[in-house]
């Protein structure tokens, strides 16, 4: 009976959740890191001076060398 290594599957959600707009959602296969939906959000009323409002990329950012594509 031989072994069978099973990959290791991550979907998590960066914005979108509970608001409209900042759609952004991750799935991580093992090393590997896939962006799903980088969507933004036009600022409110009362951000003056914001011109878009995008997710906290801060994940992506502090590993940045798994990230493979933005579809």
């Amino acid at each position: 009976m031989s072994k069978q290594e099973t990959e290791k599957v991550r979907v998590f959600a960066l914005g979108g959740v509970g608001e409209i707009g900042k759609n952004m959602y991750g799935v991580e296969v093992d090393d590997d890191i896939i962006i799903i939906d980088a969507g933004l959000m036009f600022p409110d009323d009362d951000m003056l001076g914001v011109d878009i409002v995008i997710p906290d990329v801060s994940y992506l950012v502090e590993n940045e060398e798994r990230v493979r594509g933005i579809i």
